[in-house]
């Protein structure tokens, strides 16, 4: 279904649900990371707004951002502390594994960020393991395995079969969606199929 479509639909249904739908939100939902998260920012509004007591829902998100870069860290620490959100969905690695960061800066970082995830539920998208153009890919996503696992708060997730582009990096444009049908079951919500 195309985007236009989507859209059309959705604003129908919002139409049509304008006389019921509350103010009040049930909880912040913040979309955070590289460009995997940006490109599926649209589908993950979709799937989320459309409700009923629809979550905050806070994206911020930025092609080629990394986890440990100069001071990324310190940048995702203060916006998650500004958003103050009841769940977070990071995508950041991949452009740490392409930028050749050091790991023991990447796991430093990575500990910042889930330290200042607080009591938020954490899901932090695995990158790639089909790549092999990127150097020190698997050890970043085992970095990531191993210290997401220290926090009772956060989990990884991996990208389903088939949702990678023909890079084996980024989402195809359905990965995308599904990767934000995939989010918002994590949220123990439904995920529409419009």
């Amino acid at each position: 279904m195309s985007k236009f479509y989507r859209s059309a639909l959705v604003l129908v249904a919002l139409v049509m649900l304008s006389g019921s739908l509350k103010p009040e939100a049930d909880s912040t939902v913040l979309l955070m990371g590289d460009s995997i998260a940006q490109e599926m920012s649209d589908d993950m509004s979709f799937q989320l707004l459309w409700r009923d007591n629809a979550p905050l829902y806070v994206v911020n998100a930025m092609g080629g951002f990394t986890t440990s870069e100069s001071t990324s860290a310190e940048y995702w620490v203060s916006r998650m502390n500004q958003i103050q959100a009841d769940t977070i969905f990071i995508s950041l690695g991949t452009n740490d594994a392409a930028a050749g960061a050091e790991l023991a800066d990447f796991e430093y970082a990575v500990h910042l960020i889930l330290d200042a995830a607080g009591d938020s539920q954490v899901y932090w998208l695995l990158p790639s393991a089909l790549t092999t153009r990127i150097e020190g890919m698997m050890e970043v996503r085992a970095a990531l395995i191993m210290i997401v696992a220290l926090y009772p708060n956060a989990e990884t997730v991996e990208v389903l079969e088939g949702a990678h582009d023909t890079d084996n990096i980024h989402l195809s444009r359905h990965g995308e969606a599904e990767t934000a049908k995939q989010f918002v079951r994590l949220l123990g919500l439904s995920a529409s199929e419009w």
